[in-house]
């Protein structure tokens, strides 16, 4: 019951995507993973890996 509800609010949901950074316990060393995810409903849009200098 839980999975449909959070279904029907990102259906509905006007989002607001932002990137972020999961705090994982193991991390790259060569970069990160950083996912565009929206603030209200947890909707992840998009994901993308920055490689550091």
């Amino acid at each position: 019951m839980k999975k449909i509800l959070e279904v029907i609010k990102q259906i509905f949901c006007r989002h607001d995507y932002r990137w972020y950074v999961k705090d994982e316990k193991y991390h790259c060393i060569s970069g990160e993973t950083q996912y565009l995810v929206c603030k209200k409903c947890g909707k992840i849009k998009d994901t993308r890996f920055i490689k550091y200098d």
